[in-house]
């Protein structure tokens, strides 16, 4: 499970990286929102954040290398207070069927449902809700990347001030290009490496 969690903490680290690589330091927002693009990315940063520490509090064994050959799939949820206040909850499933020899895919998903939970902007602290959903697929051969590597992050979270909706997928070759395609926060987002 250490394993597990250690790999969404990983996919969690690709969401908050193509968010700020695309988001770049405009001072412009997008439209009909209260928040720039600079304080939407210090939110999902704060978000992410909060996942992590929850998921840091998940209580499970590692698995053993006879339970790592075959496809397992738990699906666990998770709860935590927020460190401003308010609580972060959802679910996180891992799916993996590499066999012994490193090859095999492995591919998950995740809902994240903040409830209040007070995050800060990088100026002010809001109060965040709403529900994000992300889904992940990876592929191997012998314990190296045999496929592209496929992250996409869907739903929107709220707050007093609007709402900000993403739909966006980050896409990693086996030699490390990667692209960004969607939208965030009403922002179109076209990245490549």
């Amino acid at each position: 499970m250490r394993q597990q969690r250690a790999f969404i903490r990983g996919v969690l680290f690709w969401a908050v990286a193509a968010t700020v690589a695309c988001g770049g330091d405009s001072s412009t927002g997008p439209k009909n929102n209260a928040l720039t693009a600079a304080e939407a990315q210090q939110v999902a940063i704060a978000i992410f954040t909060e996942v992590s520490k929850a998921l840091s509090s998940v209580g499970a064994t590692a698995p053993t290398a006879a339970s790592r050959s075959v496809a397992s799939q738990p699906t666990q949820t998770f709860s935590s207070p927020c460190t401003n206040g308010g609580t972060i909850g959802g679910t996180f499933s891992f799916t993996s069927n590499l066999d012994s020899q490193g090859s095999g895919t492995v591919n998950g998903s995740m809902t994240i449902t903040p409830s209040g939970c007070k995050v800060s902007t990088g100026s002010r602290i809001i109060e965040v809700g709403g529900s994000l959903n992300f889904t992940y697929s990876m592929a191997f051969t012998k314990g190296a990347q045999s496929g592209n590597f496929t992250f996409h992050g869907g739903g929107s979270f709220t707050w007093s001030g609007g709402s900000c909706a993403m739909d966006y997928t980050v896409t990693v070759t086996p030699q490390g290009k990667e692209t960004v395609n969607g939208t965030l926060c009403g922002e179109t987002i076209n990245f490549s490496t």
